[in-house]
């Protein structure tokens, strides 16, 4: 089976992170151009999720809730509760870094859900610090998708 990708708008690259919602205090920030931190670019696209800590120290994030039942994928109850299905993460990401001090780190979380909202089960990718100054970096991640998941 060839995977889908479950997200909208998956590398925050469209303007106004259409299909993301915000949680935390401080201001998700998008840049476009590098113009937030210069030779800083967007992967592809015309923007890029540019950072989510605040001057109140305070971190933000972004998530989706994506329905692997009637979404785009349209699994059945039964695929799923087989727990033989996984879940693929892949993107690039960029770090703020300095030799001497990183400054920032990014990290991807999934969390698996029941059709209650209980958590099933969590992935997450870290806290990764890209040092290729100013390029990318690819991380992928595979998860079991724990039977119940909707």
């Amino acid at each position: 089976m060839v995977p889908l990708n479950l997200l909208i708008n998956p590398g925050a690259e469209l303007s106004a992170l259409a299909g993301w919602t915000q949680t935390g205090s401080s201001p998700v920030l998008q840049d476009t151009g590098g113009l937030l931190n210069s030779g800083y670019n967007q992967h592809t696209g015309t923007a890029c999720f540019a950072g989510g800590y605040g001057s109140s120290g305070a971190p933000s994030s972004l998530f989706q809730n994506v329905n692997l039942i009637n979404g785009t994928q349209n699994f059945s109850t039964a695929q799923i509760d087989t727990g033989t299905l996984s879940a693929e993460v892949s993107f690039y990401y960029q770090t703020w870094y300095d030799y001497w001090s990183a400054y920032d780190d990014a990290q991807v979380t999934i969390t698996f859900r029941s059709a209650t909202n209980t958590i099933l089960g969590t992935g997450t990718a870290g806290a990764l610090e890209c040092t290729l100054h100013s390029n990318w970096c690819y991380q992928i991640n595979l998860y079991s998708i724990p039977s119940g998941t909707r």
